[in-house]
């Protein structure tokens, strides 16, 4: 039902939350650079 897709220019960047949402890749012409980062966000103890 929700689709989001994006042709991706020089110096864009996308951010997702894995723990919200399904995704998968489109397959891209290999010879086209990709460079990926994984940030990983420690949450806080939460306050009882």
């Amino acid at each position: 039902k929700y689709r989001y897709r994006m042709t991706y220019g020089v110096g864009d960047v996308v951010i997702w939350d894995n723990a919200s949402l399904l995704h998968s890749a489109t397959l891209t012409d290999p010879n086209d650079a990709r460079t990926l980062w994984r940030i990983t966000i420690k949450e806080t103890r939460r306050q009882a």
